[in-house]
């Protein structure tokens, strides 16, 4: 896999993928899916088997080893460029960024 040094990371070297549209299209329209759950039921048949809790588990499980381990996640060419984009319009405009909490505010009471 090749690695890019990129100015939004400081120079700190990133994994890159080639880009294949959105970050996260809906699985089940990728090109991919039908292989992906073969391969998966095939190999490790008794998820078939666990609640929907269970999975729910594991899916945070998964999710929390990944996330404990960033620099192992690969980023497209796509990502670097709208992070360089983002980052370059806060440095226009600081002011316009707002905190979490008023963003979710505005998205639950349906205001943009």
């Amino acid at each position: 896999m090749a690695t890019l040094k990129h100015s939004c990371y400081q120079g700190k070297v990133v994994q890159q993928v080639p880009s294949r549209g959105r970050r996260f299209p809906r699985l089940r329209e990728g090109p991919l899916y039908d292989t992906l759950v073969h391969m998966i039921k095939e190999k490790i048949p008794e998820l078939q088997k666990l609640s929907t809790a269970d999975k729910f588990a594991l899916a945070v499980e998964l999710w929390d080893e990944l996330s404990s381990n960033p620099d192992e996640i690969p980023v497209t060419e796509e990502e670097l460029n709208e992070l360089d984009r983002r980052f370059e319009e806060y440095r226009q405009d600081p002011d316009k960024v707002v905190t979490w909490e008023e963003a979710k505010t505005r998205i639950l009471s349906g205001r943009r």
